[in-house]
């Protein structure tokens, strides 16, 4: 590895999966400094990263990350070799940039897919190129914790290549893209231009929904100067985070702001007073995508039982199993943030 990475397991504290932590909407209200040296508390509780040699360079939230139970034993047992970056080939093999030199009959290259659309007029979506092309690895790619893929606009000046696309941004950290900001009406989306840690089709089916709207006219966007400047204002905040241009952003407030501009986002004053355990529900619970059918265009009655019965629908698949309390997610989660 020529960076190092940072290794989360499927499994979080009490057995549970760890998405249904870190998918919280209670985590986002919390410091990136306090939730990033909690999750690093974790982490490195669980491995030794030096002696793995997956030290990542950068810090956890600032670089990719690889979701994977079995790097640790595979690399304890011998099938697996950590390695430092390449530096050249021999006719026979491979020179590490540590000096060290193996020999290899195949070399396998993981660099993943271009991000084109090229089903698109180069009028909609402005495909540049410079210097080389960067190719996403798919290991990463596969694992990489973002919340939207936030295609750019002619980057120029920079070695990438991106799309130009558009969802309106609420706040320096809120990424959205779902409209190419040049068409003169909105009647196009490009839906599922991203990538999220978890299930991508709640961030999918809210996008779908947002453009929806967008459409209808119920959702306005501003002029087209405004929206290019804020995608180069995005895209140089990604690169001053992450040193090269990815985007690594968690899925909730994504998904949060997009339900926000339809009317779709549960409040938690609002329910505070009507339903108190549903709004403790909704702020400490796992952010379901069921949460935002309960207010908002298309609402679902049967909304509420899903986010009640999610511990239950979690370990169901495992068999005969016993849930010793009736919420045991949050409970897990309320003690892991004060003991952290």
């Amino acid at each position: 590895m020529r960076k190092g990475t940072w290794v989360i397991t499927r499994s979080g504290p009490g057995g549970w999966p760890g998405d249904l932590y870190m998918n919280r909407r209670i985590n986002f209200l919390l410091p990136e400094w306090y939730r990033r040296n909690a999750m690093k508390k974790d982490l490195l509780s669980k491995m030794n990263v030096d002696n793995l040699g997956l030290r990542c360079d950068r810090e956890l939230f600032c670089s990719e990350v690889m979701v994977n139970d079995l790097i640790q034993s595979s690399i304890f047992c011998g099938k697996v070799k950590t390695k430092t970056g390449i530096d050249h080939f021999t006719k026979t093999g491979i020179v590490f940039t540590d000096g060290t030199e193996v020999d290899a009959d195949v070399v396998i290259f993981a660099t993943g897919y271009k991000l084109r659309a090229p089903y698109l007029d180069t009028s909609i979506v402005q495909v540049t190129y410079s210097g080389r092309e960067v190719w996403m690895s798919v290991i990463m790619i596969l694992f990489a914790v973002i919340s939207a893929c936030l295609p750019v606009h002619q980057m120029c000046s920079l070695e990438a290549l991106y799309i130009s696309l558009y969802r309106r941004v609420e706040g320096p950290r809120t990424l959205q893209i779902c409209l190419p900001p040049r068409l003169e009406h909105a009647t196009c989306a490009c839906i599922g231009f991203m990538m999220t840690i978890g299930a991508h089709g709640p961030a999918f089916e809210l996008q779908s929904r947002w453009a929806v709207q967008v459409f209808k006219g119920n959702c306005s966007l501003p002029p087209i100067p405004k929206m290019l400047g804020e995608i180069r204002f995005v895209r140089q905040m990604i690169y001053n985070r992450y040193g090269k241009h990815i985007i690594f952003i968690p899925p909730i407030p994504y998904q949060d702001s997009l339900a926000a501009q339809i009317g779709a986002l549960p409040s938690f004053k609002r329910y505070l007073f009507t339903d108190p355990a549903l709004a403790f529900r909704i702020l400490f619970g796992p952010a379901l995508p069921c949460s935002y059918r309960l207010v908002g265009p298309h609402p679902w009655k049967g909304a509420v039982a899903p986010l009640w019965g999610s511990g239950t629908s979690t370990v169901m698949p495992h068999g005969h199993v016993t849930l010793g309390s009736r919420n045991p997610i949050i409970g897990h989660c309320l003690c892991k943030l004060l003991y952290f």
